[in-house]
């Protein structure tokens, strides 16, 4: 993951769980949710060459809500995935 000024911190965990990696830190929220997007798209395809029908259902949801200008804090959880993804201030 690379850094740069954080003013946001952008990730994914488990609900009620610490995340397993570092929040990525960003200068702008600009950059925090389009960080999200490629981490939803990337489980989108690993559950896509499982079940494509079940992984669109799942990993839709939030894809749009991410390009739907989301405001800080913003978190969304993926019902079946068992993961919250979020964006916050540093």
């Amino acid at each position: 993951m690379s850094e740069c000024e954080s003013a946001y911190l952008a990730g994914w965990n488990v609900p009620g769980c610490l995340p397993e990696s570092e929040p990525l830190q960003c200068e702008t929220e600009e950059e925090a949710f389009r960080y999200l997007v490629e981490r939803v798209d990337a489980f989108w395809d690993d559950d896509a060459s499982v079940d494509p029908e079940a992984a669109d259902a799942r990993w839709l949801p939030i894809h749009t809500a991410l390009h739907n200008a989301p405001t800080v804090p913003w978190v969304e959880g993926v019902p079946g995935a068992n993961l919250a993804f979020w964006v916050d201030t540093a």
